[in-house]
């Protein structure tokens, strides 16, 4: 069964994240006792997680950039309301399984493995769904966009997949699987989806970026059998100052709030802009 995700989160931060943190992991791990109870297995709520996450793929297909911004269960935004829910199941599986195989010892290595190529799926079928919403409407930019969002969602999970070949963790950066996750589940509630593929297509790559130095750092490190340097919250570092972005810390807080604002308040609209300096 999958292995429980490795949190940033840390008690001996003082954000407002790490009380909210402190509170879902407890629900969390809760209702995955309730699961686990009622005999559910966590390979079955990742592969339900797929399918959450392949509804909301068509749903964006049919509705991503659709106005108003406001929700309604009727009219054009109704299938921004679909996908936003299916959204909110498929990561709510996405985050019970790696719980009830940890609290039901029911973890392998299979089941790791399975969760990740899993997750990889889902993060291709989310913006696969935006960008055929956005073919369907002759829209370039936001076609563009949408495949350059996906390319970076990937190379985030395959730049650590890769440096944990050579060491035991690439774990740093602040645009990991839940960021992505949340960002577009924000944006698909309040209309952001222009502003939000804007922002996972440039920002996300500098967590690859930052990836790549740091294992380029890392592995002399453990090439000449030394131990990497780990800050006080057990996390490894290499003394960046991107290291200080972790979830708890008031920095997290702030860099967070800054990106949900432009999500949901930037005047960010559907024009074709790359078609237009085009023709």
């Amino acid at each position: 069964m999958p292995e429980p995700p490795d949190s940033k989160t840390t008690l001996k931060g003082r954000g407002l994240s790490k009380w909210i943190g402190l509170a879902f992991v407890l629900s969390r791990d809760a209702l995955a006792r309730r699961l686990l109870a009622v005999g559910i297995a966590p390979t079955a709520l990742t592969i339900l997680g797929l399918i959450f996450t392949a509804a909301a793929a068509l749903f964006l297909a049919l509705g991503a950039g659709a106005q108003p911004r406001i929700l309604s269960w009727h009219g054009p935004s109704a299938w921004r309301l679909w996908a936003a829910l299916a959204i909110v199941f498929c990561g709510a599986s996405d985050m019970l399984d790696g719980a009830m195989a940890h609290l039901g010892a029911k973890t392998t290595r299979f089941g790791a493995f399975l969760d990740s190529i899993v997750d990889r799926y889902c993060d291709i079928l989310l913006f696969l769904g935006i960008g055929i919403y956005y073919a369907r409407h002759g829209n370039l930019t936001y076609q563009l966009l949408a495949t350059v969002a996906m390319a970076n969602a990937l190379l985030i999970s395959y730049t650590k997949a890769r440096a944990e070949d050579f060491i035991p963790s690439c774990r740093v950066g602040f645009w990991e699987r839940g960021e992505r996750v949340a960002a577009l589940l924000i944006a698909t509630c309040f209309g952001g989806v222009p502003a939000v593929l804007w922002q996972l297509a440039v920002f996300p790559f500098f967590t690859a970026l930052r990836r790549i130095q740091f294992t380029r750092r890392a592995i002399p490190t453990i090439s000449q059998g030394a131990e990497l340097t780990r800050d006080p919250a057990g996390k490894v570092t290499d003394g960046s100052l991107f290291d200080r972005c972790r979830r708890g810390s008031l920095i997290y807080d702030l860099v967070t709030g800054a990106y949900i604002a432009f999500i949901i308040f930037a005047p960010i609209d559907n024009t074709d802009l790359f078609r237009q300096w085009l023709s």
